[in-house]
């Protein structure tokens, strides 16, 4: 009998390490924190620094949960994370949620313990390509030694979409590379290759710094080009981009493109701890765009989330209703 208790024992404390049950207070004082691991990119990407930010902010603010930032392989791996309760919440592309959660597109098996929170940032396309490569324009990408990212990577989806719609054939029209954000940017700096895809925040540092200590221009794309490339997209980018001065050396507009980026948790962890995470998010959304200029330009009546058949979780919809939006 006593071993039954203590393997009982056990199982409890596994589920609550994963699921957000509260464990007892060590302190006897009631304050219960609850760990909860953020899914999120490489450590030298703008997804995992802008994770990094919301953990910082949210963590001082309240006492229900101690949110940390996981290194993982990109957005594309964070939903596996998630679904198996590896992570309790996730950074995923905001067009690619539903294909997850139903098992289509290009998702083979259904992730149905996903469920929506909220959007965190919208991601900004960057065409950077070495002053000298011969890349003036979108067109003259074909023949170079292009960086598209990992698979799995927050911007590959994108960058794989874009490419259809310019009918660019990776076997035949690139000399392709797949290299995460820090490897693309020491790989144009050293001149081994001719530019790079990546989606990330305006300003980001990384960027500014590439720009900073190397010889780089950033590509616009073309409307008709960004037509095309919405409409197979499913209409789910925005038209976006930078000004003028925004990096060293820019010294014109670019327009690009811009997505989506949203947080899932599992469908069970604890409906308090999903409220409160969502809550400090966007009561503290001034503050956190002060801190980084990832969050700039939301607001949490047109960006909190978007329509879907993927549900929220019940924490996040509770906000939501408390507040009016839903």
């Amino acid at each position: 009998m006593r071993k039954i208790i203590v393997l009982f024992c056990i199982l409890g404390l596994v589920a609550v390490s994963l699921f957000g049950c509260s464990p007892a207070d060590p302190a006897g004082n009631g304050a219960v924190t609850q760990p909860i691991a953020l899914a999120a990119a490489g450590s030298g990407s703008g997804a995992y620094t802008s994770g990094a930010t919301i953990a910082n902010i949210i963590n001082r603010e309240q006492d229900v949960l101690e949110l940390s930032t996981m290194v993982t392989a990109g957005f594309g791996e964070n939903h596996i994370l998630v679904q198996d309760g590896s992570a309790q919440m996730g950074m995923m592309m905001e067009m690619d949620i539903y294909d997850a959660y139903f098992g289509i597109g290009n998702y083979e098996e259904e992730h149905t313990n996903l469920r929506r929170v909220t959007t965190f940032l919208m991601g900004v396309g960057h065409i950077i390509v070495r002053e000298g490569s011969g890349i003036d324009t979108l067109a003259d990408i074909r023949g170079k030694s292009i960086n598209v990212g990992v698979p799995a990577q927050f911007s590959r989806t994108i960058v794989d979409t874009l490419m259809e719609a310019i009918e660019i054939d990776y076997a035949t029209d690139l000399d392709k590379y797949e290299l995460d954000t820090s490897e693309a940017f020491d790989a144009l700096r050293d001149g081994r290759i001719d530019g790079t895809f990546n989606q990330g925040t305006i300003g980001q540092g990384n960027i500014v710094e590439l720009a900073t200590t190397s010889s780089v221009k950033f590509i616009s794309i073309p409307e008709a080009d960004f037509n095309k490339f919405n409409e197979l997209a499913g209409g789910l980018l925005l038209r976006a981009g930078f000004p003028a001065g925004t990096y060293p050396t820019q010294d014109e507009d670019v327009l690009t493109w811009a997505a989506g980026a949203s947080i899932v948790a599992h469908k069970d962890v604890d409906e308090a701890v999903v409220y409160e995470f969502t809550k400090q998010f966007w009561e503290n959304i001034d503050v956190l765009k002060e801190e980084s200029a990832a969050f700039a330009g939301l607001n949490v009546e047109q960006h909190a989330f978007t329509d879907s058949d993927v549900p929220l979780h019940p924490g996040a919809e509770r906000y939501y209703r408390e507040i009016g939006i839903l």
